[in-house]
């Protein structure tokens, strides 16, 4: 069964409101770019929905995932299965929220780099970024349909990120001691650096990765 009409109008509104925080780094996403230039009754090919048996069966999901338990979606990254010029979402139509789709096209706009860096780094990583990006939608959407609470969604991973962000902040502030003496704070930039939230979506969207996120991530341990 293709997507519904409604579905397809929900994928563009998810890329709406993912622009509406993140513009300056989708901007010109090729991802974007397919979704909202995808001629009328096409857009499966980029955002795919499917019942809970054939999304288990095209997600070989069958036999891996105990009863009862339902995954709400999934992306194939560019040059991995059926995604040979593009990422492909699919979603779960049975499960899926509207949180959902934002949480899985964030995974298609995100840099490859970014992907293999993260999953080099810690396990974590990507998938509390992603929840984390999602949550900042949901939370600041100027449409209701995406105002959703998604508590225990990736709780674990958002709890590591949330401590390494915090490990970071103390350590940049913290005094510089040599020979049992503190000491003189070099003089600030006229420019401010960047924060944190700002080196994860450069790395994430662009895959440009600061020494400011390596030395955050090399603190967690």
């Amino acid at each position: 069964m293709p997507n519904t009409r409604e579905e397809d109008q929900l994928v563009k509104q998810a890329i709406n409101q993912l622009s509406n925080l993140y513009g300056d780094y989708i901007l010109g996403n090729p991802f974007v770019m397919g979704v909202l230039g995808c001629p009328s009754g096409s857009l499966f090919n980029y955002v795919h929905f499917l019942d809970d048996g054939p999304f288990r069966k095209t997600l070989l999901l069958s036999g891996k995932i105990p009863d009862g338990c339902q995954v709400r979606g999934s992306t194939d990254r560019q040059g991995t299965r059926f995604a040979k010029d593009h990422s492909v979402v699919w979603i779960n139509r049975s499960v899926a929220t509207a949180g959902t789709v934002l949480h899985e096209l964030l995974h298609a706009l995100s840099d490859n780099t970014w992907y293999l860096w993260a999953y080099s780094k810690k396990p974590w990583l990507n998938e509390g970024v992603t929840e984390y990006l999602t949550r900042r939608v949901t939370k600041k959407a100027d449409d209701d349909s995406f105002r959703e609470d998604r508590s225990g969604t990736y709780e674990d991973e958002l709890a590591s990120l949330k401590q390494m962000r915090t490990m970071a902040k103390q350590a940049s502030s913290m005094p510089v001691v040599r020979n049992g003496r503190r000491q003189p704070q070099p003089p600030q930039p006229e420019q401010a650096p960047k924060s944190l939230r700002e080196d994860i979506c450069d790395a994430y969207f662009r895959g440009k990765f600061s020494q400011n996120l390596n030395d955050a991530v090399a603190l967690f341990g």
